[in-house]
Protein backbone atom coordinates (compact mmCIF):
# COMPACT_ATOMS: atom_id res chain seq x y z
CA UNK A 1 0.00 0.00 0.00
CA UNK A 2 1.61 3.72 -0.52
CA UNK A 3 1.13 6.34 1.14
CA UNK A 4 -0.50 9.42 -0.44
CA UNK A 5 1.67 11.99 -1.67
CA UNK A 6 1.41 15.25 -0.46
CA UNK A 7 -0.49 17.81 -2.16
CA UNK A 8 2.02 20.88 -2.60
CA UNK A 9 4.36 17.70 -4.80
CA UNK A 10 2.05 18.75 -7.48
CA UNK A 11 2.65 22.21 -7.31
CA UNK A 12 6.30 22.01 -8.32
CA UNK A 13 6.03 21.85 -11.94
CA UNK A 14 4.03 24.96 -11.51
CA UNK A 15 6.30 26.53 -9.10
CA UNK A 16 9.48 25.54 -11.23
CA UNK A 17 7.38 26.95 -14.63
CA UNK A 18 6.81 30.54 -12.60
CA UNK A 19 10.34 30.60 -12.12
CA UNK A 20 11.50 30.29 -15.21
CA UNK A 21 8.89 32.47 -16.48
CA UNK A 22 10.44 35.23 -14.06
CA UNK A 23 13.66 34.84 -14.94
CA UNK A 24 13.18 34.57 -18.94
CA UNK A 25 11.10 38.30 -18.35
CA UNK A 26 14.08 39.66 -16.46
CA UNK A 27 16.49 38.16 -19.19
CA UNK A 28 14.37 40.17 -21.48
CA UNK A 29 14.17 43.47 -19.76
CA UNK A 30 18.23 43.14 -19.48
CA UNK A 31 18.57 42.61 -23.05
CA UNK A 32 15.75 44.63 -24.63
CA UNK A 33 16.59 46.70 -27.15
CA UNK A 34 14.47 49.32 -26.49
CA UNK A 35 16.38 50.09 -23.65
CA UNK A 36 19.82 49.90 -25.82
CA UNK A 37 21.42 52.65 -27.73
CA UNK A 38 23.88 51.61 -30.38
CA UNK A 39 26.43 50.96 -28.20
CA UNK A 40 24.93 48.20 -26.39
CA UNK A 41 24.48 50.35 -23.23
CA UNK A 42 21.34 51.03 -21.69
CA UNK A 43 19.99 54.61 -22.15
CA UNK A 44 17.24 55.61 -19.93
CA UNK A 45 15.16 58.86 -20.74
CA UNK A 46 16.48 60.62 -17.11
CA UNK A 47 19.85 60.33 -18.47
CA UNK A 48 19.35 60.86 -21.63
CA UNK A 49 17.87 64.11 -20.46
CA UNK A 50 20.79 64.91 -17.60
CA UNK A 51 23.15 64.54 -20.94
CA UNK A 52 20.81 66.74 -23.57
CA UNK A 53 20.84 69.24 -20.80
CA UNK A 54 24.81 69.65 -19.61
CA UNK A 55 25.23 69.83 -23.11
CA UNK A 56 22.86 73.29 -23.63
CA UNK A 57 24.10 74.58 -20.80
CA UNK A 58 27.77 74.28 -21.72
CA UNK A 59 26.41 76.18 -24.88
CA UNK A 60 24.89 79.00 -23.16
CA UNK A 61 21.14 77.49 -24.01
CA UNK A 62 18.54 78.24 -20.58
CA UNK A 63 16.68 74.82 -20.38
CA UNK A 64 13.49 74.09 -18.70
CA UNK A 65 11.81 71.03 -17.40
CA UNK A 66 8.97 70.17 -15.17
CA UNK A 67 9.86 68.19 -12.75
CA UNK A 68 6.52 67.13 -11.84
CA UNK A 69 3.96 66.96 -14.48
CA UNK A 70 1.02 65.46 -12.99
CA UNK A 71 -0.70 68.53 -12.79
CA UNK A 72 0.37 70.08 -16.06
CA UNK A 73 -0.91 69.85 -19.44
CA UNK A 74 -0.78 66.02 -20.96
CA UNK A 75 1.81 65.51 -23.63
CA UNK A 76 3.90 69.17 -23.12
CA UNK A 77 7.39 68.57 -23.87
CA UNK A 78 9.90 67.25 -21.71
CA UNK A 79 12.76 69.98 -22.20
CA UNK A 80 12.36 73.95 -23.53
CA UNK A 81 15.46 75.26 -24.57
CA UNK A 82 16.29 79.15 -25.51
CA UNK A 83 18.97 80.73 -26.39
CA UNK A 84 19.63 84.09 -28.43
CA UNK A 85 16.25 84.36 -29.76
CA UNK A 86 15.68 80.88 -30.59
CA UNK A 87 13.78 78.61 -28.93
CA UNK A 88 13.53 74.82 -29.01
CA UNK A 89 11.19 72.05 -27.56
CA UNK A 90 11.56 68.63 -27.28
CA UNK A 91 10.79 65.35 -26.50
CA UNK A 92 12.59 62.64 -25.15
CA UNK A 93 12.09 59.25 -25.80
CA UNK A 94 14.56 56.07 -25.53
CA UNK A 95 15.21 54.09 -28.62
CA UNK A 96 12.55 52.79 -28.95
CA UNK A 97 9.88 54.61 -27.03
CA UNK A 98 6.36 55.79 -28.35
CA UNK A 99 5.16 59.19 -28.85
CA UNK A 100 1.65 59.58 -27.09
CA UNK A 101 -1.26 61.11 -28.87
CA UNK A 102 -0.89 64.08 -26.57
CA UNK A 103 2.73 64.40 -27.28
CA UNK A 104 2.22 64.59 -31.06
CA UNK A 105 -0.41 67.21 -30.85
CA UNK A 106 1.97 69.50 -28.58
CA UNK A 107 4.92 68.96 -31.03
CA UNK A 108 2.65 69.64 -34.09
CA UNK A 109 1.09 72.83 -32.56
CA UNK A 110 4.40 73.76 -31.57
CA UNK A 111 5.79 73.58 -34.89
CA UNK A 112 3.32 75.03 -36.68
CA UNK A 113 4.19 78.26 -34.50
CA UNK A 114 7.74 78.66 -35.60
CA UNK A 115 9.00 76.97 -32.41
CA UNK A 116 11.51 74.54 -33.28
CA UNK A 117 9.73 71.56 -31.95
CA UNK A 118 11.57 67.73 -32.00
CA UNK A 119 11.39 64.06 -30.40
CA UNK A 120 15.07 63.30 -29.87
CA UNK A 121 16.12 59.86 -29.09
CA UNK A 122 19.93 58.56 -28.50
CA UNK A 123 20.28 57.84 -31.89
CA UNK A 124 19.96 61.40 -32.25
CA UNK A 125 22.50 62.31 -30.56
CA UNK A 126 25.45 63.96 -33.21
CA UNK A 127 22.22 65.34 -34.49
CA UNK A 128 21.48 67.16 -31.15
CA UNK A 129 24.69 68.56 -30.34
CA UNK A 130 25.68 70.12 -33.69
CA UNK A 131 21.87 71.93 -33.41
CA UNK A 132 22.92 73.09 -30.09
CA UNK A 133 26.38 73.95 -31.22
CA UNK A 134 25.22 75.66 -34.04
CA UNK A 135 26.92 79.93 -33.91
CA UNK A 136 26.64 79.49 -29.90
CA UNK A 137 29.96 80.04 -27.36
CA UNK A 138 31.37 77.29 -25.25
CA UNK A 139 30.92 78.65 -21.27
Amino acid sequence: MSLPQPYYLELIPWIIAGIVLIGLCLLNLWTDPERRDRGGTTVIERDFQRQIVQLAKLYGWLCYHTHDSRRSAAGFPDLVLVRNGKCIVAELKAAQGRVSPEQAMWIAELDGAQISAYVWRPVDWAEIESMLGARGERR
